[in-house]
């Protein structure tokens, strides 16, 4: 019996706090609500002036962002005037250009883009650009290429030092003479190839894929330098001349096929001239007969 009434009041004891732990929790699940029932005012008002300040800074920035916009319509208002190509003086009323939308800009000149705008990306202006300073290289800097390229050849070698560089003036790309002689700004060879054949065979890849042709470098638009020395020559020889031979740095003469030279010729250093490659041989029978040409990639592949 002992064990029995024992184990009755445990059973007591554990449901009577049971039910004391309940009724805490329904008496603190009533405050909860009660309070939130309850609005104290002085906190209502704060909140209020809260949400007050909020809305009178975004006011206040919405304000200031339409006034930035309305002097930006100003300007761009004050900039159409002053260009009579764009503008029609006709078209719109300077007093109420803010008030009028249909006539504020005169739509016929809209696509008209004056020539100092207009984009250089094409063939033609890619070439016409060519012929500027900022791809131009002195002659002197062709003269310290031959210097180089004429004490390079050591006497103990099986071939005897260079007395005269051979340069040819067919393009290696179009097997043509030459028309305007380029080369890479880092090429460290001399020989060039025709602007023109350039440009037409990679003018549809982009810049940063473009090489040279002879030494496969890098050769993007920005990097292409004309070599003057080179192109004052070929305006000066006859059509037929397809080589010419560097004896020093400032004297040249032409060559024949069979091997005959013409009378020497001394460089004029006054005078603006670029850059040739030097050490290109073109093909035998380049010029004339007919050829099956090798493919030449001139972009870098990814």
């Amino acid at each position: 019996m002992s064990s029995k009434q024992g184990y009755l009041t445990d059973l007591y004891l554990r449901k009577k706090r049971e039910r004391r732990l309940q009724r805490r929790r329904a008496e603190q699940t009533r405050k909860r609500e009660a309070r939130s029932e309850h609005i104290d005012p002085r906190r209502s008002t704060m909140q209020l002036r809260r949400t007050h300040q909020r809305t009178k800074r975004d006011w206040r920035g919405i304000n200031q962002n339409c006034l930035r916009l309305i002097e930006d319509c100003q300007q761009i208002i004050q900039r159409i005037q002053s260009n009579e190509n764009h503008f029609n003086n006709d078209s719109v009323d300077s007093a109420n250009l803010l008030t009028s939308s249909i006539n504020f800009i005169n739509h016929d000149n809209l696509l008209q883009i004056s020539p100092e705008m207009q984009p250089e990306s094409s063939f033609g202006n890619m070439l016409k650009n060519l012929n500027g300073d900022e791809h131009y290289q002195p002659p002197f800097i062709t003269s310290q290429t031959i210097e180089r390229l004429l004490s390079s050849s050591q006497p103990s070698s099986s071939l005897c030092q260079l007395q005269m560089i051979e340069v040819s003036l067919v393009c290696p790309l179009s097997k043509t003479k030459i028309k305007l002689p380029i080369r890479g700004k880092h090429c460290m060879h001399l020989g060039c190839c025709d602007a023109s054949t350039f440009l037409q065979l990679v003018g549809e890849k982009h810049f940063s894929k473009w090489k040279c042709p002879i030494c496969s470098l890098p050769m993007p638009y920005e990097d292409i330098k004309v070599d003057g020395m080179l192109s004052d020559i070929i305006k000066g020889v006859k059509k037929e001349t397809l080589k010419i031979e560097f004896t020093s740095s400032t004297t040249w003469r032409v060559k024949e096929d069979k091997g005959t030279s013409l009378s020497s010729h001394k460089l004029n250093q006054s005078k603006r001239k670029e850059i040739i490659d030097l050490t290109y041989s073109p093909l035998p029978n380049a010029e004339g007969r007919g050829s099956n040409y090798d493919f030449i990639d001139l972009t870098n592949s990814p």
